[in-house]
């Protein structure tokens, strides 16, 4: 998608499209096969490959119009921020930005803060909100967060989480996977 579409998409898409908006049930089908993925129990082998097909899979429903609501935006954000590339997680974030201006609601935050934490871990970066783990050996640490780039109040509106609540979620992790 061109710089110049997005930007008028984020700016018409939430004069037409309102949370009376019917969904899209393919996509809801979609980001459930996602998730189920990513769950305790969920798949280990050829998750790259099912999250691309999801991934052209959504593009191509986009390129039709048939991406439509607030969850439609949504639920597509979250398949597309799994990508690879730069491009997958730009187009997440506007994705997700579209759906917080039709339905501004805490998981819809969270997603626009996880999506922009994402943009800067791939580009090696500290993050802002405070959303992304990677392991170190069999633990789970916090991405590095840039303190500064927020006020805590906003890394709090947008994420659920405070900086520190953030920290003790990766050593809460840590202590249910040493139960497992």
């Amino acid at each position: 998608m061109h710089r110049f579409t997005a930007a008028i998409a984020l700016v018409l898409l939430p004069i037409l499209v309102n949370s009376a908006t019917p969904s899209n049930s393919r996509i809801a089908e979609l980001k459930t096969a996602d998730q189920a993925d990513r769950s305790p129990g969920g798949a280990t082998l050829n998750v790259s490959l099912r999250d691309a097909e999801r991934r052209a899979e959504i593009r191509s429903l986009l390129s039709q119009g048939l991406v439509r609501s607030a969850s439609d935006y949504l639920d597509a954000a979250l398949i597309l921020q799994h990508g690879e590339t730069p491009e997958d997680h730009q187009l997440a974030y506007a994705l997700a930005t579209i759906s917080l201006e039709i339905e501004p609601t805490r998981r819809v935050r969270f997603l626009v803060a996880a999506t922009w934490d994402r943009i800067l871990w791939r580009r090696n970066k500290p993050q802002w909100y405070a959303t992304n783990y990677v392991r170190e050996g069999d633990k789970w640490v916090l991405w590095t967060v840039d303190e500064a780039a927020i006020t805590e109040e906003e890394r709090e509106r947008m994420s659920g989480r405070t900086l520190e609540e953030s920290k003790a979620l990766a050593e809460k992790m840590n202590r249910e996977a040493s139960t497992r």
